[in-house]
């Protein structure tokens, strides 16, 4: 794994982490698929989308980062698909 995929991954649970009890559940999206991401990524380093997936992944780290669990869930969605991973039960808010 890259330095800048560690980044990316530890900055997504950073995010994840903070603000309101209100917000629990949707940043709690935003959590889990970073880190179903983070493990797609590991488990795929060869893949021909490898590139499309992170770009997806840092955008949905911004949108969670910045309060858009729904958007950022759906990113990270992307990503999961780009990488021929299965996707999450979770559903944007």
């Amino acid at each position: 794994m890259t330095l800048k995929t560690k980044a990316v991954f530890l900055a997504a649970i950073l995010a994840a982490a903070g603000g309101t009890a209100a917000q629990a559940d949707d940043r709690g999206g935003c959590g889990s698929m970073a880190v179903e991401v983070h493990k797609a990524v590991e488990a795929n380093p060869q893949s021909p989308n490898l590139e499309a997936a992170l770009d997806e992944q840092r955008h949905a780290l911004i949108y969670c980062s910045t309060g858009y669990y729904g958007s950022g869930v759906r990113h990270y969605s992307k990503a999961l698909e780009l990488l021929g991973a299965a996707k999450s039960d979770q559903s944007p808010r």
